[in-house]
C-alpha cells in the first residue's frame, strides 16, 4: 500500500517549533549570495511602434477592461533580431535567478545547481502573441499579474532596485504604479545564505481613496512532457466556470492532472483546498518544482495547458521558435479567476511565496513547506521518508506514531544538496488508518550555529483543540488525507 495514494490513510502532520539552533555550515566568499545587472542577449521579435492615441477599450477583441491611458500594443513585428535586454542576476550557492524589469519583471530563468537544470520553462526566444490585455505577451518564466490578468506591464519595463539585506540575502524588488486605477504593486525576489529556494514577497497597495478592483496571480510555466503531472492538494476543480464541476485527479475516466491525457485547452481551479502547496512533477525524469503559499493568504492554485491536440500545437509556433509546448501552475490570491474583488481604500497586502526544485523522489511529493517537500510511501511494514530539504538541518527529529502512541523516533541530518531519506520498520499489528509523522526541527548547538526562525511556515485556519492535561505550546497540527 502507497502512503501517499491511499485515501483511507490519514498522516497527523506535526511541526513542533522548539527554541532550537540551526545548524549553518561556513560559508565561502563564493558562496555569499550576490546580486548584479548584465545584459542578456535573446533574440527578440521586436515590437512594431505603438498608435500613440491610446483606446478607451479593445473593441477589436471585445476585451472589455479598460487600458486607458495605455496604448495599444498590437502590432506585431515579423522580424528576429539579437535584442540585447536589462537583466538582474540574483545567486547563492544552490540557485540562480534571473529577472527581467524591462519586461514587467519576469523571472526568466531559476538554475537549480544541485539538480543542474533550469526548473522553470525558459523560452529562448521572444516572441509575441496577442493574449494580454494591451495585446502583445510572451510565454514563459513566472509572470506577475496585477489588478489583472496578463497585466497592463506584462511585457513592459517596470521600476527596480537591487540590495544586498543585513542578513547577507541578495534581492531586487520590481514594481510599478498603473496608471488605470493608480494602484501600486511590488515583489522583491530574494536568495538568502544556505537556503535553496526562491523567496518572494509581494505587496498590493491601492493608494486612493476609493476600492479597486483587483485579483493578484503568480504564472509559472513549465516545460510540458508527457510524464507531466499536476501535483495539487484537491479532489474537486473549476474548469474556469462554477459549473459543472470536475473531479480531481480523474474526471469521467480522464486523468486531468496528467498532460499527456488532456487533449483540448484546459484551465482548472482548486475547489476549497486548505493546503499550502502545488506544483509539477515529471513521473518517468523524476523531478519537479514545488510552490508555497499561505493558503489562506493565497487560497487560488490553478492549472492551465494548451492541450495536446492541434489546436495547442498551433501556440507552439504562435510564442516560440523551437522552445517546445509548456503548461503552467499559478498560485492566486482569490480561488479563481471568473470574477474580481475590491481592495479597499489605501489597504495593503502583504504575502510571501516560495519557489523550489525537487529531484529523485520516486513520485510526487506528500507535504511541502518553505523548508522542504516530503513523500512517503510504505511496502508491507517498511515506510520510505524523503525529504528535500531547502536548507542545512542537523540531527532533526524524527517520530512516527500509531494511535496516539510513538512507534519510531531517530536522528536524521538534511542537507540541500541531496535528497534525505530513511527506511522505519513498523510493527506489523499497526493501523494505518492511525498512523502519524511528526517532524521535529530541533538542532543541535554547534559552534559557529546561528538561532533559527521556527522550521515551517505551515498553518491552519483551525487548529486542533489539545484535550485537558495535553501541551499545546509551540506546536502546529492538522488532520489531512494525502492523496
Amino acid at each position: 500500500m502507497n502512503w501517499a495514494s491511499s485515501k483511507s490513510l490519514y498522516l497527523l502532520i506535526l511541526i513542533l517549533l522548539l527554541a532550537g539552533t540551526q545548524f549553518v555550515s561556513a560559508q565561502s566568499s563564493q558562496d555569499t549570495p550576490r546580486v548584479w545587472e548584465a545584459p542578456l542577449v535573446i533574440p527578440t521579435y521586436e515590437l512594431n511602434p505603438p498608435n500613440p492615441y491610446p483606446a478607451l477599450l479593445d473593441w477589436q477583441r471585445r476585451k472589455w477592461r479598460p487600458v486607458y491611458p495605455y496604448p495599444f500594443l498590437d502590432s506585431l513585428g515579423t522580424v528576429k533580431t539579437n535584442k540585447s535586454w536589462k537583466a538582474v542576476y540574483l545567486e547563492n550557492e544552490y540557485l540562480k535567478v534571473t529577472v527581467l524589469p524591462e519586461l514587467g519583471g519576469h523571472v526568466y530563468q531559476i538554475f537549480d545547481k544541485t539538480l543542474n537544470r533550469d526548473i522553470i520553462y525558459s523560452n529562448p526566444v521572444m516572441k509575441y502573441a496577442m493574449v494580454a490585455l494591451r495585446g502583445a505577451w510572451v510565454s514563459g518564466g513566472i509572470e506577475w499579474n496585477f489588478p489583472d490578468g496578463h497585466t497592463l506591464t506584462t511585457v513592459a519595463p517596470i521600476d527596480y532596485v537591487t540590495r544586498t539585506e543585513p542578513d547577507g540575502s541578495a534581492t531586487v524588488a520590481v514594481g510599478d504604479t498603473e496608471r488605470v486605477q493608480g494602484m501600486q504593486w511590488q515583489v522583491i525576489l530574494r536568495l538568502r545564505p544556505g537556503r535553496r529556494v526562491l523567496e518572494t514577497e509581494v505587496t498590493l497597495n491601492n493608494r486612493r481613496p476609493v476600492p479597486g478592483r483587483y485579483w493578484y496571480w503568480s504564472t509559472a510555466g513549465a516545460p510540458a512532457a508527457p510524464d507531466l503531472r499536476f501535483n495539487y492538494p484537491m479532489r474537486e476543480a473549476y474548469p474556469h466556470a462554477f459549473w459543472p464541476v470536475f473531479k480531481f485527479p480523474k474526471e469521467k475516466g480522464v486523468d486531468i492532472g496528467r498532460f499527456s491525457e488532456v487533449p483540448n485547452f484546459l484551465s482548472l481551479f482548486a475547489r476549497d483546498s486548505k493546503r499550502d502547496y502545488f506544483g509539477i512533477y515529471y513521473e518517468q525524469a523524476d523531478w519537479g518544482v514545488v510552490h508555497v503559499a499561505d493558503h489562506r493568504e493565497l487560497p487560488g492554485k490553478k492549472t492551465w495547458t494548451w492541450g495536446t491536440d492541434e489546436n495547442g500545437d498551433v501556440w507552439i509556433d504562435k510564442l516560440t521558435d523551437g522552445g517546445g509546448q509548456y503548461v503552467e501552475f499559478q498560485g492566486g490570491r482569490f480561488e479563481t479567476q471568473m470574477e474580481h474583488q475590491f481592495i479597499a481604500p489605501h489597504r495593503v497586502e502583504h504575502f510571501f511565496e516560495y519557489w523550489f526544485g525537487v529531484n529523485r523522489m520516486g513520485g510526487a511529493w506528500n507535504e511541502a513547506t518553505r523548508d522542504a517537500a516530503l513523500r512517503i510511501s510504505q511496502q508491507d511494514n517498511r515506510a520510505l521518508v524523503m525529504f528535500a530539504a531547502n536548507e542545512r538541518f542537523d540531527q532533526a527529529e524524527l517520530t512516527l506514531q500509531s494511535g496516539g502512541k510513538q512507534i519510531h523516533s531517530s536522528r536524521v541530518d538534511l542537507d540541500p544538496a541531496k535528497l534525505s531519506t530513511t527506511t522505519v520498520n513498523l510493527p506489523a499489528a499497526t493501523d494505518a488508518s492511525s498512523r502519524s509523522r511528526s517532524f521535529e526541527a530541533a538542532q543541535t548547538e554547534s559552534a559557529g550555529s546561528k538561532k533559527s526562525r521556527p522550521a515551517s511556515c505551515l498553518r491552519v485556519i483551525r487548529p486542533r483543540v489539545p484535550q485537558s492535561g495535553q501541551a499545546s505550546s509551540g506546536s502546529i497540527t492538522w488532520p489531512q488525507a494525502l492523496w
